[in-house]
């Protein structure tokens, strides 16, 4: 592995730890997604998510961990529902 995606693998888990914090159900939505590769469907499945929820949980978590990475911290991470 390279030292940049070793970093950048760091900062990943640092974001999802972050959100976690923050928002616990959004973080296993991108932690299903990003780190054990579930698919939407798969994801609802095993989380009861509504299927017309599926695709905005999974991009809200996404933009949140990427926003964590970039900067070291979202400050709108714990208003968003």
């Amino acid at each position: 592995m390279e030292e940049a995606e070793a970093i950048g693998r760091i900062e990943l888990a640092d974001a999802l730890d972050q959100l976690k914090r923050l928002r616990p159900r959004l973080a296993q939505v991108v932690y299903l997604r990003f780190y054990a590769g579930m698919n939407d469907a798969e994801i609802g499945e095993l989380l009861a998510i509504e299927e017309k929820h599926r695709a905005s949980r999974l991009a809200q978590g996404a933009r949140l961990a990427a926003c964590a990475v970039a900067s070291g911290q979202c400050t709108d991470m714990s208003a968003m529902s």
